[in-house]
């Protein structure tokens, strides 16, 4: 790569040396004498008429398929990858819900009458089999709860997948 480098700029030299007709060989450059005081120089070359630019083209964007509605795959068919209300539990309702949702409340009153601490309490909010229709699951997915900010969108659906399998305690 480095040979074929030296030899473009090596040939470009030459090429450029050839242009001068041979007068600037070594290291001998002849000039012009500097014109005298009041010499007018005549205008430099009109290029003439210039085509116009052409016209910008705006190229039209895909049309878009519209909203597509989301619809979280329901993995409760495969016993390794089912959810259960103990994954739920932990990953979830410990770490997000239950500082308010439980007798652990600081304020020793369980918020909304939701204690998401046991099965029997999750399931006062829960349709099982029907996630749109829980009250758990509304919540959760309009963003109204937890209120610090919005699930993660592998614990919305591990929650949406748990009550469309039918919320079982397993």
């Amino acid at each position: 790569m480095i040979k074929l480098l030296v030899f473009i700029t090596v040939f470009f030299s030459l090429l450029a040396l050839s242009d001068c007709g041979g007068e600037n060989v070594g290291s001998v450059v002849k000039t012009q004498p500097a014109p005298s005081p009041g010499t007018a120089y005549p205008p430099p070359p009109s290029p003439g008429v210039l085509p116009p630019f052409p016209p910008v083209v705006a190229v039209p964007a895909a049309p878009s398929p519209g909203p597509v509605p989301f619809t979280p795959p329901v993995v409760a068919d495969d016993p390794a990858h089912a959810p259960t209300f103990a994954k739920i539990s932990q990953s979830i309702f410990k770490v997000s819900c239950v500082g308010c949702h439980s007798s652990a409340n600081p304020s020793g009153r369980i918020a909304g009458d939701l204690d998401l601490s046991t099965y029997a309490g999750t399931l006062t909010k829960v349709t099982p089999g029907d996630p749109e229709h829980s009250v758990l699951y509304q919540y959760v997915d309009n963003g109204v709860m937890p209120p610090t900010g919005a699930l993660p969108p592998d614990q919305m659906l591990e929650l949406h997948d748990w009550i469309a399998a039918g919320a079982k305690n397993n």
